[in-house]
């Protein structure tokens, strides 16, 4: 999956959906082998930790990679929209920010997501 094309779409979906607008997105970047994706938080409502919160999310090594093919996309669109937006979305809007662990490095309440 080249980085790239991969960021261009976290922040196309992010920014071309209500949910993915409602999180806040302040920066996406390929780290190795995972996909840091963060968001400004403070929005007061019941999922707010009172700062920014994120989501480390792994990206496929290939087409036969289960984190690719539990969600059996077509493109890298499909991927970021189930993998990515839907994921971080989910776990957010069902608290868990409050579940995360605040990063003292960064500042960042970091989602666990299901790998």
């Amino acid at each position: 999956m080249d980085a790239a094309t991969l960021l261009d779409e976290v922040r196309r979906a992010f920014a071309g959906t209500p949910t993915g607008r409602e999180l806040g997105l302040l920066d996406a970047e390929v780290a190795g082998d995972t996909l840091r994706v963060t968001f400004a938080g403070g929005s007061g409502g019941p999922a707010d930790v009172g700062g920014s919160f994120g989501a480390r999310v792994p990206l496929p090594r290939g087409a036969d990679d289960p984190r690719w093919t539990t969600w059996d996309p077509a493109t890298v669109e499909e991927w970021v929209m189930y993998a990515v937006v839907q994921a971080i979305a989910e776990e957010y809007l069902t608290g868990g920010a409050r579940r995360g662990t605040r990063d003292p490095g960064d500042g960042v309440t970091w989602l666990v997501l299901d790998a």
